[in-house]
């Protein structure tokens, strides 16, 4: 992992909380970094055949529909099921990532072993 700069706030997984953490601390002009263990974004909503992980299954839909499920501030795309699938998910998260510019912001491959103020 490369070395991570001195930050306000440290915030452990990219998944859906994690990444609306980072964007409200980031509008609020604190500096932000997200750890996240796997190596792609989107916490459980991202299939893992990996036995040791926890993850959606392959044909796991959301129970809620879009016009709940979508952040007030970014609705989910026209074309998605009105129960989204894991995979429209995960794509509405990578495109939410990416139009509030939180990559920068976040390290993948980063497990979180221990937790220390200093």
């Amino acid at each position: 992992m490369s070395k991570i700069n001195e930050h306000d706030v440290t915030v452990i997984g990219a998944g859906w909380s994690g990444l609306l953490a980072c964007k409200h601390m980031l509008e609020e002009g604190l500096t932000v970094t997200v750890l996240e263990s796997r190596p792609t974004i989107g916490g459980v909503w991202q299939y893992s055949g990996d036995p040791n992980e926890t993850s959606v299954m392959l044909s796991t839909q959301c129970t809620s529909s879009i016009t709940v499920t979508e952040m007030s501030d970014f609705p989910m795309p026209d074309e998605f099921n009105t129960f989204p699938s894991h995979t429209e998910i995960v794509r509405y998260l990578d495109s939410y990532t990416d139009h509030f510019k939180l990559r920068p912001h976040i390290h993948l491959n980063a497990k979180v072993d221990r937790v220390e103020k200093n």
